[in-house]
């Protein structure tokens, strides 16, 4: 009798450890998760920062436009591809744009 009760009291005990090894490990607040949290937080701040230097940017191009005639012509030179009558530039293509340096000529 004895025998069976320490039987028992070893396989709860066994049991338990083993649910709470399982939930340590698959649980809504295991490792499994700790680790796909922590990757799409590094992905989200990779984001936050690709984010914040593109309104940076945007940021100092609304200045030229706002304080740069010369700016403001150089764009609609770009966008529309015209010059002023008799003028004659250049548009070179970079790799990572699809317009890149303008080169003015008269």
């Amino acid at each position: 009798m004895n025998r069976i009760i320490n039987i028992f009291v070893n396989l709860l005990f066994s049991i338990v450890i083993a649910h709470f090894i399982y939930g340590s490990i698959f649980g809504e607040r295991g490792l499994k998760n700790y680790f796909k949290l922590r990757k799409e937080r590094i992905k989200l701040e990779k984001q936050l920062q690709k984010t914040i230097e593109e309104r940076d940017k945007l940021a100092e191009e609304l200045v030229l436009i706002k304080n740069d005639p010369l700016y403001i012509e150089e764009q609609i030179k770009l966008k529309l591809q015209k010059g002023k009558k008799g003028e004659v530039f250049y548009i070179f293509q970079d790799k990572d744009s699809e317009l890149g340096n303008v080169s003015n000529r008269k």
